[in-house]
């Protein structure tokens, strides 16, 4: 069972400002948590017993994590990163920390994913690194012409769904991970890339459960009705 858990904060939130202009986007407010809380409480009821929080804009400002360690039962590590270094370099700073497999999370997903099934999977699999995915329909808002190679028509689709596998921002890595990840700046997708060009074994893990991305305002204001009717049962 995996006992760490990574928190990715270092972000701006670019995409949700005005609002993170004074606050990050993991602080900002989420009912009665916010969100980074609200990950670290999921982790906490899932057996997670150490949380490392990987934090560059406003780094300062993450010291109200602190107070969650008594209040969840978990220990609570405060990481800053010198300079930014893509999506996923940063963990480099805690690699003599982390034993064993750990879970790697964004500060933006809100979630009641199955930590455990996510970690079984990987670590029957045997895998360098386990991608959580999720299925997500989108809905092309014209209707598609299908022709042929001289332009000739053969039909039209009108507004289909296309459906998707997408990364969920929820992963396990194994140690072997750190062969790539050395201290350069490097983001996800190329840690991969390297990997399965070493032969290494990455697998995907379809999640179910709740999860939300609230990366854009609109998606932020969704999920907290959201969440209103999940806590209150609804």
């Amino acid at each position: 069972m995996i006992k760490q858990a990574v928190i990715m904060a270092g972000g701006e939130g670019v995409r949700l400002r005005p609002l993170t202009y004074a606050i990050p986007k993991p602080l900002l407010p989420l009912r009665d948590y916010t969100v980074i809380e609200y990950i670290i409480r999921g982790l906490a009821e899932q057996g997670i017993k150490e949380v490392f929080i990987l934090v560059y804009y406003q780094h300062e400002k993450f010291q109200v994590c602190l107070d969650y360690q008594k209040k969840y039962g978990v220990k609570i590590k405060l990481v800053k990163e010198d300079a930014k270094s893509g999506t996923i370099g940063g963990i480099h700073k805690i690699k003599t920390d982390l034993s064993g497999s750990f879970l790697v999370i964004n500060a933006d997903i809100i979630n009641r994913v199955d930590v455990a099934a996510l970690a079984a999977g990987h670590e029957q699999a045997g895998a360098a690194l386990t991608l959580g995915v999720k299925d997500y329909a989108m809905q092309v808002p014209y209707g598609v012409v299908e022709s042929g190679p001289k332009g000739e028509f053969i039909g039209v689709k009108e507004k289909p769904v296309e459906n998707y596998l997408i990364s969920a921002g929820i992963n396990v890595l194994s140690p072997i991970v750190f062969k790539h990840i050395n201290g350069q700046r490097i983001d996800f997708p190329e840690v991969i890339k390297l990997l399965t060009g070493d032969g290494e074994k990455v697998i995907t893990h379809k999640i179910q459960g709740f999860w939300f991305d609230i990366g854009r305002a609109e998606d932020y204001e969704k999920a907290i009705e959201l969440l209103e009717k999940i806590e209150n049962g609804k």
